[in-house]
């Protein structure tokens, strides 16, 4: 009976010394992200997907001075470059692991068109530069995309533009390229 009894309390304090060294070791942080996108235009959201595990709290870094402590924030970049975007998950007793991607954000494109009059070749300013998505809108001239208006050296600027072919209408009062294009084939 007494060899029973010392097996016995030999088993609960190997339990109560395991329990207490489990109870506390503290699992450390692992820091671990992904985004919607890593090329991006100026201006564009990115969705930043947090999957940290053992954490309890969170600091963004975007690279841009710009920083937040939401779990999963998004955020848009507001000049062109190569941003490093640091995510540091802290655990219990502050122990921390920091994860890092990098982000390249690029000026929107931009479709720059010179309107001349068509014989003699000097810019036609105030004409009409519509953008359209198809050749059938282009022809009916339904769902523009953008218009513009040209400066006083025929230039017209689209800027943010997705990254597609446009088919192309010019119009002004005194240069009509509907009879223009009747006249010549």
């Amino acid at each position: 009976m007494h060899l029973k009894t010392d097996v016995m309390k030999r088993f609960i304090f190997i339990t109560i010394i395991l329990g207490a060294i489990l109870s506390s070791c503290t699992k450390e942080p692992e820091a671990g992200f992904f985004t919607s996108k890593v090329d991006v235009y100026v201006g564009e959201d990115i969705y930043f997907t947090n999957n940290s595990l053992n954490a309890e709290r969170f600091e963004w870094d975007f690279g841009d001075g710009t920083y937040s402590t939401l779990v999963n924030p998004v955020h848009a970049y507001q000049l062109n470059g190569e941003y490093t975007v640091a995510l540091t998950a802290i655990g219990k007793d502050n122990f921390y692991d920091r994860a890092y991607q990098n982000i390249t954000v690029k000026t929107p494109p931009e479709l720059v068109i010179t309107v001349l009059e068509y014989y003699d070749e000097y810019p036609v300013e105030n004409a009409s530069v519509i953008l359209y998505p198809t050749y059938d809108d282009w022809l009916d001239e339904t769902n523009p995309v953008a218009e513009v208006f040209t400066d006083a050296d025929g230039v017209a600027v689209f800027e943010n533009l997705r990254e597609q072919r446009y088919y192309v209408d010019v119009w002004e009062e005194f240069h009509d390229n509907y009879t223009l294009a009747a006249e010549d084939v």
